[in-house]
Parts: structure tokens; C-alpha cells; sequence
């Protein structure tokens, strides 16, 4: 079993509580218990939500940032989960100021595609539904092996700082770092960046279960570190008329290889 269970619950964003938590209101509304006034007439209902419902709107609708090309997460990899895994392992360096090795998510967590053009702040909130926060875990080398063939035996997982191939379900060519300066994995510790709910028991990682120590709760969302990302991308120069473009990664990170040895 995971050491800690708090962390482990998906937290839905307060602004979709809202939503849901007024169309619950106006539900009730609409059928009182016996003995009770009649319920407000549908356009008083109406009148009641639609600021609520603009409001919402208005904010979901903010365009961050243009993307140059769908991207989708899929197995053994895909774009928008190598750039999920970019995003949060440079949140984790940035905010806590360690050296932070490598990121690891699921591609259950992302629940929708990044479209074409325009990725608005309601797009962000489709991909990433859940408040899951950043946590950093410290693994050992025979951990990260461990790790690295429970992401071969799930067919593939986003990664970043990482790189494998999948041979026979198992990995294979385990290399750590990024831009290039890949290295095998050694018998040292490592700063591993993932979610709260992968850490405390979530997805089929287990490795990530049992880190050396406590986990590290960087207090910065996943979504947030996305948002943020897609904002500094799309950030306009002071001679541009148009949104800046998101980086799409390179593939390669996790790849399917046939037969062989480790």
C-alpha cells in the first residue's frame, strides 16, 4: 500500500463545483417537497444562472496561447504528454530551486486533446479536469528501474527527462537527463516530479508509492503549471499582432522495440 492516502483523491476545480453545485440548486428548486411553494418560474431560474453562467464562460473562453498542431496523449507516447511532462518539470525546478531529474504522469490524467489553433483557458480545464498537485519523491536507482518497467508494462507513459525503449513488456536502453545529455541509470537518489494522485496510490506506478522519505507538495497545480506555460507562450512581443505558438516535443522519449536483450 501506498504510504499516504490524502493525497490520493481527484479533486474536481472549484470553478466546475460552482457550475454544478448551482444547476444542482436550480434542480431542487424546480421540484419542492410536498407542502412547499411553488417553485420560480423557468425564466426566473434562468435570470438566477445565466451571470453565473457568463461569468464562467467569459473566463473559459480566454485564449492562451495558439497550438501549430493537435496534439493527443497516446501509447507508448504522445505530444501533448511529452509537453504535460516538460511543463511540470520545469514548474518543479522553478519553484522549489532542486535539481529535479524527471517528470512521470498518465496519459489517464489528460482527458482530452489539445486542438489546432486557438487553446483556451476551457481547454486546459477539459485536458486537466483535476486539481492534482506537483509533488516532488526521491527514488533510488534500483527504483527508477522498477519504474521504468512498470511504465513498459502499461504499454507506455509520459515522460520527461527519461528515456526507454519497451522490448518484450520490459525496459530496455534506461537512459536519465534531457537535452541530450543522456546518462544510464545510476546507484545514486533521484528528484522524480509527478502528481499527488500517482504518488498516494493512484494509476499503476507502484513504484511511485515508495519514495525515500516524505513527498515534497509543491502547492502548485498541474493545471496551473499548464496554464501558466500556455500563457508565457502565447505572450505577445511588443511588435506582434499575434499569440505566440506552443512548442510541439520530439517523439522518441518511450519507444516500442522488437526482441532482443535488455
Amino acid at each position: 500500500m501506498p504510504a499516504s492516502t490524502a493525497m490520493r483523491r481527484r479533486r474536481w476545480p472549484a470553478s466546475v463545483l460552482a457550475l454544478v453545485l448551482l444547476m444542482a440548486g436550480a434542480s431542487l428548486l424546480a421540484s419542492p417537497a410536498r407542502g412547499q411553494a411553488a417553485p420560480p418560474e423557468p425564466d426566473e431560474l434562468e435570470a438566477l444562472i445565466v451571470p453565473y453562467r457568463e461569468i464562467l464562460l467569459t473566463r473559459m473562453s480566454e485564449v492562451l496561447a495558439v497550438s501549430p498542431t493537435e496534439m493527443r496523449a497516446r501509447d507508448p507516447e504522445g505530444p501533448l504528454g511529452n509537453l504535460a511532462c516538460d511543463i511540470v518539470l520545469a514548474s518543479a525546478r522553478r519553484t522549489t530551486g532542486l535539481p529535479v531529474d524527471l517528470c512521470v504522469l498518465n496519459n489517464g490524467g489528460l482527458r482530452a486533446s489539445l486542438p489546432l489553433g486557438a487553446v483556451t483557458l476551457g481547454h486546459v480545464y477539459e485536458i486537466m479536469p483535476f486539481d492534482n498537485e506537483i509533488v516532488i519523491l526521491r527514488l533510488s536507482g534500483p527504483q527508477i528501474r522498477v519504474l521504468a518497467d512498470e511504465i513498459a508494462a502499461g504499454g507506455g507513459e509520459p515522460v520527461a527527462g527519461l528515456s526507454l525503449a519497451i522490448r518484450d513488456g520490459r525496459a530496455a536502453e534506461l537512459r536519465v537527463g534531457s537535452d541530450g545529455d543522456l546518462a544510464p541509470v545510476a546507484d545514486r537518489e533521484y528528484l522524480v516530479a509527478t502528481s499527488d494522485y500517482l504518488a498516494s496510490g493512484g494509476g499503476r506506478m507502484e513504484a511511485l508509492w515508495h519514495p525515500l522519505g516524505d513527498a515534497l507538495v509543491t502547492g502548485v497545480l498541474v493545471r496551473d503549471a499548464l496554464v501558466e506555460a500556455f500563457r508565457a507562450a502565447g505572450e505577445r512581443g511588443p511588435d506582434e499582432e499575434d499569440l505566440g505558438t506552443l512548442p510541439v516535443p520530439t517523439l522518441g522519449r518511450v519507444r516500442l522495440v522488437e526482441g532482443g536483450g535488455r
